[in-house]
């Protein structure tokens, strides 16, 4: 860290991140007191046992030749998640991660008449804990019972490969919560993200 910031966000847990940022606010100033959003409680979710509900099997996963759509459902999700254009920079970056996670098999999905209504990633995997990320559902098929199958299809994938799936989600989103929460997750610690 110094007083010209390079990163867009701090996420880690809360009892860390949020002294963490206030320390460099008070040390550099601008650089890192102007922020777009403080997230200061976010549940860190976890499961280690086959969901408590039925998967969707329709969820599988994401193909090169299903890129395009799941990439437009990718930038839905950021946009809506972090409230921000992950295009905006025009370097391809986002582009490009969302191709990796495609061909490192990390993307999955539910595909319906070539588009992608649902999509979910593994964003970070190490030993034996896998965090499932960018979970979205189109918003026209909300509010359906949709969710929480779809959800237990992603999380047998990565419970086959993994013992553990974790995640974490914005504890304003109570939707969410209850889903994961029917799914069998259960809640082990609190994240804090500042967003840049």
């Amino acid at each position: 860290a110094g007083k010209y910031r390079t990163f867009q966000s701090i996420v880690g847990p809360s009892w860390f991140t949020l002294p963490f940022w206030r320390a460099l606010s008070e040390r550099w100033g601008k650089a890192y007191s102007r922020t777009r959003e403080v997230r200061q409680r976010q549940p860190v979710m976890t499961i280690a046992e086959a969901p408590r509900l039925a998967a969707d099997r329709r969820v599988r996963p994401i193909t090169a030749a299903d890129f395009d759509s799941y990439f437009a459902a990718s930038v839905a999700m950021y946009t809506e998640e972090v409230g921000a254009d992950p295009l905006a920079g025009g370097d391809g970056s986002y582009r490009t991660y969302c191709r990796w996670l495609v061909d490192s098999g990390r993307a999955f999905g539910i595909i319906e008449d070539g588009r992608v209504i649902f999509k979910s990633d593994v964003g970070a995997a190490s030993g034996p804990v896998a965090q499932i990320q960018g979970v979205w559902l189109d918003p026209a098929l909300r509010g359906r019972g949709l969710s929480e199958p779809a959800v237990a299809g992603v999380t047998e994938y990565v419970l086959a490969d993994y013992p553990t799936a974790c995640l974490y989600v914005n504890d304003f989103n109570t939707r969410a919560i209850r889903c994961y929460e029917r799914v069998g997750y259960e809640q082990v610690g609190e994240f804090a993200t500042v967003l840049f």
